[in-house]
């Protein structure tokens, strides 16, 4: 391994971890659009994000109001994707087969690098055991390869 190596290794890492943080971003947009939320706060307040389900006890109710015309169409759809967004909603946080999607993309983003960065890691360690070797060397200790 050489020093461009190296280089091409470490400049993979930041790749990857930017990577994953792009996934994360929209994760993290993904789940506030689906729910409603502006922020990360509102996410995690239950009992706020989903108050305007509270006079429903069923999406047939919400279709009924409608029915009535109550509703608009726009507010119809926008609470049965409420409703929808409330039933994947646990933990403080939404999931559905999106957001399992991209949390596996976040752990698998550059796995075909690990055995390349693994083996740039353990030759940087070599190399500064080495280094640090031939140091107490030249300050006159003894030192056992």
């Amino acid at each position: 391994m050489n020093e461009s190596d190296i280089a091409k290794n470490r400049q993979r890492q930041r790749e990857i971890r930017a990577a994953r943080d792009i996934i994360r971003v929209g994760l993290s947009s993904y789940r506030k659009r689906m729910t409603g939320a502006k922020t990360k706060k509102q996410l995690a307040d239950e009992s706020g994000l989903f108050a305007d389900l509270d006079s429903y006890d069923r999406p047939g109710d919400i279709d009924e109001m409608y029915g009535f015309g109550d509703i608009t169409d726009d507010e119809r759809v926008r609470l049965l994707q409420l409703w929808e967004a409330r039933e994947g909603y646990s933990k403080g946080q939404y999931t559905d087969g999106v957001t399992e999607l991209l949390e596996r993309a976040i752990e698998k983003v550059g796995r075909q690098y690990e055995e390349d960065i693994e083996a740039m890691k353990d030759f940087e360690a070599h190399m500064a055991r080495r280094d640090n070797a031939a140091v107490k060397r030249k300050q006159g200790f003894h030192v056992s390869e």
